[in-house]
């Protein structure tokens, strides 16, 4: 996977990927007031000004951006839990075993791209970086969220490995979680074992979660694909 220098786009060369830091906080405040006024309700969960110098000052995880200082275009964040932040107690992810959750389920959070930077590969490239600074980490899971129409976002996800493992409802509008599993055989699932279920039949879905299934891909209507877990 990428280190992150994207390479060129249309001829243009494209800044190499850097960790941002805390001198960056109000590049970052102004990219998400741009990106999040122009997106649907849901589709992102805007971050107070302390979440986000928790992210750039490194006690909180990693956040990463393309753009010079002052022209930033994107960014996103690796949420790393540790012994001093383990992730809250009784709120364990879909699938995610007890005794991995506190110290070694990370997030991918917050990938934001400016409108007219969308299209270069961005969100890949930052995607591709988490996953491999979170396994130098010590993590066994990466999880993330995402609005179950915000389709684009996700589906990059699910790309690179990811599963669609539950939903919640309890936003005010459906939120699917999604999780990645550095051992290949732990969300394993049986292609000759799918359902199709279109993506708004939300009970449906619910009901594949409970019966072992987890979402793999869109097909070409639309349909979120699901597959049975192998051994459930």
């Amino acid at each position: 996977m990428s280190a992150g220098k994207l390479g060129t786009d249309e001829g243009v060369a494209v800044e190499p990927m850097r960790r941002l830091a805390p001198a960056d906080l109000g590049d970052v405040v102004a990219l998400q007031d741009a990106v999040t006024a122009v997106l649907p309700q849901g589709y992102v969960r805007r971050m107070s000004d302390g979440d986000l110098r928790a992210f750039l000052d490194g006690s909180a995880g990693l956040a990463y951006g393309y753009g010079a200082p002052g022209a930033l275009v994107c960014m996103s964040f690796l949420k790393i839990p540790s012994a001093r932040h383990p992730n809250p107690g009784g709120m364990p992810f879909p699938i995610v075993p007890a005794e991995d959750w506190e110290r070694h389920a990370g997030f991918v959070a917050n990938t934001l791209v400016l409108p007219e930077a969308r299209g270069r590969g961005y969100q890949r490239a930052l995607l591709d970086r988490r996953l491999v600074d979170a396994k130098a980490a010590g993590m066994r899971w990466l999880c993330g969220g995402a609005h179950l129409e915000n389709v684009v976002s996700w589906r990059n996800l699910v790309a690179r490995g990811f599963v669609v493992a539950g939903m919640r409802r309890d936003y005010g509008f459906p939120v699917i979680g999604l999780l990645y599993g550095y051992d290949p055989a732990a969300l394993a699932a049986d292609p000759d074992d799918a359902l199709r279920i279109p993506l708004r039949d939300l009970s449906a879905h619910e009901a594949a979660f409970a019966k072992g299934y987890v979402g793999v891909g869109i097909d070409a209507d639309g349909s979120l694909v699901y597959q049975r877990r192998r051994g459930r």
